[in-house]
């Protein structure tokens, strides 16, 4: 499922909110609110926000479950500017499009460095993941080397760097380049793409593509 998926979960919120229905299954709100922002909870500690845009609408929800009312609750959900929408859409075809060509690349991708060997490396973030683990959330970052190649870090980290001159952090983003000196973990292989898992890495710049 993605966010068309969810988008069209939120046609049948939309709906349900403007003839007066305010309340949303778990698992419509399951959907949706992967795609939105999530406030700290409210003082009483039980009542979280999510909020933010997906697709054409912008929605506001509180998360009630473990209060006596047990419920999730839709404060608002409104269009947004088509204009807005379009261009959004726009942008996310073309990052998209990068990605599929720089995916077409591994293909044909070789494996770099040799393992146990520190390096630097000069890439560009082409994709990255959450899962849970063993030791918790987890980061899968997802880069090509300058040759085309598929270098994968897994870390509990995030990608940023701080920055002096603007006193914070800045993280990287789809497209961006990143520099960063590595440990060579392993050469495998996953659905054909040969990968160079890299460890112990040190960012050493971000910069937009």
């Amino acid at each position: 499922m993605g966010k068309a998926f969810a988008e069209k979960i939120l046609d049948t919120i939309y709906g349900n909110f403007q003839s007066g229905k305010k309340q949303i299954s778990w698992k419509q709100f399951n959907i949706v609110s992967e795609y939105l922002e999530h406030t700290p909870e409210f003082p009483n500690g039980f009542i979280a926000g999510y909020y933010g845009n997906l697709g054409k609408y912008q929605i506001d929800i509180a998360d009630e479950r473990n209060t006596s009312a047990n419920r999730i609750t839709v404060i608002d959900i409104k269009l947004r500017d088509e204009d807005e929408v379009k261009a959004e859409r726009k942008a996310e075809a073309e990052a998209q499009a990068k990605k599929d060509a720089f995916m077409e690349g591994f293909r044909n991708g070789n494996y770099v460095g040799q393992p146990k060997k520190r390096m630097d490396l000069n890439l560009t973030l082409v994709s990255e993941r959450q899962f849970d683990g063993r030791y918790g959330r987890t980061n899968c970052f997802n880069f090509a080397d300058e040759q085309g190649n598929c270098i994968v870090w897994f870390t509990q980290n995030a990608l940023c760097i701080y920055s002096e001159e603007r006193g914070e952090w800045g993280y990287a983003e789809v497209g961006d380049k990143v520099t960063m000196r590595a440990t060579i973990k392993e050469h495998s292989e996953y659905k054909g793409t040969k990968q160079t898992v890299v460890t112990r890495a040190q960012v050493k710049s971000i910069s937009e593509a």
